[in-house]
C-alpha cells in the first residue's frame, strides 16, 4: 500500500511540474523588419549588401531574449521601395543566409517592383526551419542580398526585409 501511495505521489508531482511548466510559457508573434539601401551605378552591373536581423532589437522579443525555447518563422519576404534612376532597369536578386541557404534568384523590374510594392516571399520549409534554428541559437540572422542588373545604369532603392516569427519563451 505504501508503494502505491508513493508511486501515485511521484506521478502527481511530475504531472503538476508539467502543468506549471506549461503555465509559465508564453507564445507570441513578433515581426523583425530591416531596411537597407542598394545603389548601382553605370560602371557596374552587380550589387551586394550584408544585413543583420537581431532579435534583441525587437521590443516584443527583448524581454525574453535569454528565455527563448523555440522560434518558428511564419513568413519571410522582402520588397523594394523608393526606386530612383532608370525606370526600365531590370535584373535579379538572391538572398543568402547562414550555411549558404539560398532564396532566389528573383527577377526584378526595379522601378515597377518598387512602385507596386511587390512582395517577394522567401519560401521553403526546410530553409526557413534552418534559419529559425539559427535565430534560436545565435539570436540573429546574417543575410546577404546580391544581384545583377541587366545593363549597368544608375539606380538605387531601399529593400525592406520582413520576418514574422512565432516565439515560445519561458515567462519566468
Amino acid at each position: 500500500m505504501k508503494k502505491v501511495i508513493l508511486i501515485v505521489s511521484f506521478l502527481a508531482i511530475f504531472a503538476s511540474c508539467d502543468k506549471i511548466d506549461e503555465l509559465t510559457k508564453v507564445d507570441f508573434e513578433a515581426t523583425l523588419t530591416e531596411e537597407f539601401f542598394v545603389s548601382m551605378d553605370g560602371n557596374s552591373q552587380s550589387f551586394f549588401e550584408n544585413i543583420n536581423l537581431v532579435l534583441a532589437n525587437n521590443a516584443d522579443i527583448a524581454p525574453y531574449i535569454n528565455k527563448i525555447e523555440n522560434i518558428e518563422i511564419l513568413s519571410a519576404s522582402y520588397k523594394l521601395k523608393n526606386h530612383q534612376g532608370d525606370q526600365t532597369a531590370s535584373g535579379n536578386a538572391t538572398v543568402i543566409g547562414t550555411d549558404g541557404i539560398t532564396f532566389g534568384p528573383f527577377t526584378h523590374q526595379f522601378f515597377q517592383d518598387a512602385q507596386n510594392q511587390t512582395v517577394f516571399p522567401l519560401a521553403g520549409v526546410s530553409q526557413l526551419g534552418d534559419l529559425a534554428n539559427e535565430l534560436k541559437t545565435t539570436k540573429m540572422l546574417n543575410l546577404n542580398f546580391s544581384g545583377l542588373q541587366d545593363q549597368a545604369t544608375d539606380n538605387s532603392f531601399v529593400v525592406e526585409v520582413t520576418f514574422v516569427l512565432k516565439v515560445t519563451a519561458d515567462a519566468l
